[in-house]
Formats: C-alpha cells, sequence, structure tokens
C-alpha cells in the first residue's frame, strides 16, 4: 500500500529582486517567501527558517529588518504584521505565535545587500537563498547578477614608418578603481634562428625616449614620468595621488578608459 501526505503549508520562495543600493553603493536585494498560501488550516506555532546558502555567503548578508504580514484567506489586506532583525548575517528563523488559530497566508519580506567590490571582481555570480518551513519542506530562490566590468588593456597600431611605429594602449578601469595598476608591455620582438655565427636570438625594438603620452586621467590622478625600461620591456606605473603615495586608479560611476 502506498500513502503519499501532501504538504499544503510548504514555504514559496521567490526569486531575488534588485531594489536599490545602499550608501556605500552595495547592491540591495528583496526577498519574499509565501507560507500556508492556500490558508487551510491554522499555521500557528510553525517555524519558519532561512538562509543564504555557503557559496553565496562570500557576497552578500542580510540587510535590515524582516517583515512578516498575515493576510486572511482571499485578502490583500494584512490583519496582522510585525517586525524583527535577524540575529546573524546569513541566517534566521521565526515561529509564528501560537495563538493564530486562523488560518492565515503569511508573507515574509526582507532584503539582503550584496558586496559591490567582491561583485565586481567575479564579473559575474548566480546568489541562492533557502526558505524551509516544518517537515524539512524547503524551496530555493536566486538571482543572477553582474559586476561592473573589469579592468581591461588593449594594444593597436596606429601608425607606422620603416624607422618607427606608434602604438596605443587603452586600460579600462572598472568604477571601483585599481588598488594596484601597472602596465608591462613587452616591446616588439622578432625570433631570429641559425644567423651567421651567433646562433638563436630575439631582437627587440628599442623604447624611444620621450614618447610616452597619457591621457584620460582623472583630475588628481598620476603616472610615474617615464616607464622603466629593460632591454624587452616597458613598465609604467599609475598613481591615485599627484603626490605618488598611493598606486591605482580612482574609479568613476560606469568606469572609465
Amino acid at each position: 500500500e502506498y500513502t503519499h501526505q501532501l504538504n499544503l503549508k510548504q514555504p514559496d520562495k521567490h526569486d531575488g529582486v534588485e531594489s536599490g543600493e545602499d550608501a556605500e553603493g552595495n547592491k540591495l536585494i528583496t526577498w519574499t517567501i509565501d507560507y500556508n498560501s492556500m490558508a487551510l488550516s491554522s499555521a500557528g506555532g510553525d517555524t519558519i527558517k532561512d538562509a543564504i546558502t555557503a557559496s553565496s555567503q562570500e557576497f552578500m548578508k542580510y540587510y535590515g529588518n524582516v517583515t512578516v504580514r498575515a493576510y486572511p484567506k482571499g485578502s490583500n489586506d494584512a490583519a496582522w504584521t510585525y517586525t524583527f532583525t535577524p540575529g546573524e548575517d546569513y541566517n534566521w528563523s521565526y515561529t509564528i505565535p501560537a495563538e493564530h488559530t486562523t488560518p492565515y497566508r503569511y508573507e515574509f519580506e526582507y532584503k539582503t545587500v550584496v558586496d559591490k567590490k567582491k561583485l565586481n571582481e567575479a564579473g559575474a555570480v548566480q546568489l541562492h537563498n533557502e526558505a524551509e518551513g516544518p517537515e524539512n519542506s524547503k524551496d530555493t530562490g536566486k538571482i543572477d547578477l553582474a559586476g561592473s566590468s573589469k579592468a581591461s588593456i588593449t594594444k593597436a597600431v596606429e601608425s607606422s614608418s620603416t624607422k618607427e611605429v606608434t602604438w596605443v594602449s587603452n586600460i579600462t578601469v572598472p568604477e571601483d578603481g585599481l588598488d594596484s595598476a601597472v602596465v608591462t608591455d613587452t616591446l616588439p620582438n622578432m625570433y631570429c634562428s641559425n644567423i651567421g655565427l651567433e646562433g638563436n636570438y630575439t631582437l627587440y625594438d628599442a623604447y624611444k625616449a620621450g614618447s610616452l603620452k597619457i591621457e584620460g586621467l582623472i583630475e588628481g590622478q598620476e603616472y610615474a614620468g617615464e616607464p622603466e625600461v629593460s632591454a624587452d620591456k616597458v613598465v609604467i606605473r599609475f598613481y591615485k595621488d599627484a603626490a605618488k603615495t598611493q598606486e591605482g586608479l580612482v574609479g568613476v560611476p560606469g568606469g572609465h578608459t
């Protein structure tokens, strides 16, 4: 004989929704849990738990309060509202008052905050949040987020002649800026094999002293001046301040080049 017991009071976790930013520009995500949606029986005494999954804890934690609303069956007007603050960053639980003998539909609403710097470093992530009700009934919500573009660099020939080549490199700086900005450029070269008595060797172009030009720096930023030049490389260092005490580049909203 087969018996199947249907749990009509399981939690229904909705996917996260972006809902603005905090004062530091970190993303805020709104999450909602519906419980006892059909309101066929009382949920008084039931405990609802919520947890940010382990893989998502690196990026987000709870932000602000959890609001609990109780709705009579068939109504969108809350008969009862309660607010509490999670005691921890990554999980909370709440027990519906035992005196709630009337069948209600419950809604739990709260926010998480996503660390902007870590999101930008990751580029794109999918974050998960899990709700659990009585009898191990569970449901998971998710949200896909993309950070600002990571730093990138391109290099191309602007002009050339039989005597020299002008190269242009563009650095894309993400909106969070860079704590270190050192460009190492390998000089154009040609591998020579079995030439005369010299055998195999690599022939490098030479950097033309004084030819470096930097454009697009945010006011107050600086670079080291003449680059560090070796037989095969050119190294350019950038600083966030005119005194050249803080390495890196300052970011602006949307990033810059």
